[in-house]
């Protein structure tokens, strides 16, 4: 075992050897192959001051924290890769892609093969699961939700302002304005008056 200390009171580490090949950088026990107590950065040589990023868990409000530093514009990107290939990336601009290197919305997502699909799911069928379009947080109030699940197997467009705005049954069977579409197409006013196509 090799310990290298910061004071001579030998109660600060600085750099831990362990007898099972562990290293430590600011702890005595690592757990790992290398463990490092505290923030730490990753840079190419003579760029350590200028283009770099950063690992750290902050404890003021116990967040874990990944910063890149120094991307000369916003078509640069932090990425992703397995095997070479890149599978995520996220812009200077905050854009994410996935599958695509150059995403030119918040998130642009590309994918190979015939027929690509994005997959929501739940683990509890009773439970509503889907896509929510809100308003910016002053009127978060405000939004529309296209769900699925919520003990049915159903899908429906909703607002905060209406539950049943369209509803699809797995029959194919529409609902405009209600939940028991009768016809292919049902459209009412209210529970009692519609509006059969």
């Amino acid at each position: 075992r090799l310990e290298t200390y910061i004071s001579s009171a030998q109660n600060t580490y600085q750099l831990v050897l362990a007898a099972n090949g562990s290293v430590g950088i600011g702890t005595s026990t690592p757990a790992y192959k290398l463990q490092v107590a505290g923030a730490f950065s990753v840079a190419d040589s003579g760029e350590e001051n200028s283009k770099y990023t950063t690992f750290n868990r902050n404890t003021s409000d116990e967040n874990f924290y990944i910063n890149t530093v120094g991307l000369p514009d916003s078509s640069k990107r932090v990425g992703f890769q397995i095997d070479g290939g890149s599978k995520m990336s996220i812009l200077q601009s905050g854009n994410v892609g996935i599958g695509s290197t150059n995403p030119d919305e918040l998130l642009t997502i590309k994918a190979s093969g015939s027929a690509p699909k994005l997959h929501i799911t739940a683990t509890n069928w009773e439970d509503d699961f889907g896509i929510k379009f809100s308003d910016y947080d002053a009127i978060a109030d405000q939004n529309f939700e296209l769900l699925f699940g919520g003990g049915t197997e159903d899908l429906r467009f909703k607002s905060n302002e209406q539950d049943n705005i369209l509803y699809m049954e797995m029959s194919g069977d529409v609902g405009i304005g209600h939940n028991s579409p009768e016809h292919k197409l049902d459209v009412r006013d209210n529970a009692d008056y519609g509006y059969p196509i």
